[in-house]
């Protein structure tokens, strides 16, 4: 299903809009005229969608802490010191339900704006407000690319993500073919690029495209030709 321009696209701003929805709209319920079973539908799938976010942060917090204590375990200081107690992980409760609960909430969303006494300031309140994929179409969609060349064989690039996941970078040597070098959740950044002749120059170009949701989204930039050298 097509996201909004209502849906966040962080994960943290995500949560945040489930939790004040859960919080508001049994306030609203009888105002919009929704069934009951609708609402606590609703509720459920803010709870488990909160409890499976806040669960998987926990756990990668924990990992973080493991492996410091993994490391204090093997080479920490002074030697001979009592060791503290290892991290534990976090154990979910109970999340019962059906898979694609995001899905579901847009489908209950819809039916909320489409109430008889839905108005524009209670979509606010529950924050979810706003125009259907406001977003460009993917036809359109073509990074732009500002590439600064670096000894190394180092390319520092810059682009937009134009609100999608990642950019694909791709590169060619001049007489052989495209590979990809990495793919970037954030920008700027420095990719190093491994010659076929090891200190010797080299030209080629480089591509890209967006990722979105890990597929290839719109179509491949411009070809940029550079040359590298150590």
């Amino acid at each position: 299903m097509a996201k909004a321009s209502w849906w966040p696209k962080r994960l943290p701003d995500r949560r945040a809009l489930m939790a004040n929805f859960l919080a508001k709209i049994g306030g609203y319920a009888a105002t919009l005229g929704l069934p009951a079973g609708l609402v606590t539908e609703s509720e459920t799938i803010c709870t488990n969608w909160i409890a499976a976010y806040d669960w998987v942060e926990d756990v990668d917090a924990t990992k973080r802490a493991a492996v410091s204590w993994r490391d204090n375990l093997w080479r920490g200081e002074p030697m001979g010191d009592p060791l503290p107690a290892a991290p534990v992980f976090a154990v979910i409760g109970a999340v019962t339900g059906e898979i694609g609960i995001e899905d579901r909430f847009f489908e209950i969303r819809d039916i909320i704006t489409k109430s008889d006494g839905y108005t524009q300031a209670i979509g606010d309140d529950l924050t979810i407000e706003g125009a259907d994929e406001g977003a460009a179409p993917e036809g359109e969609i073509v990074p732009a690319l500002t590439l600064v060349v670096m000894p190394g064989y180092k390319i520092n690039i810059k682009a937009s993500l134009q609100g999608r996941d990642a950019l694909q970078v791709e590169y060619k040597p001049n007489g052989g073919d495209w590979i990809v070098l990495k793919v970037l959740t954030k920008l700027p950044y420095d990719l190093v690029v491994v010659p076929q002749t090891p200190g010797q120059p080299e030209s080629g170009h480089v591509r890209a495209i967006i990722i979105d949701e890990n597929e290839p989204f719109g179509n491949y930039s411009p070809e940029y030709a550079v040359t590298l050298s150590a």
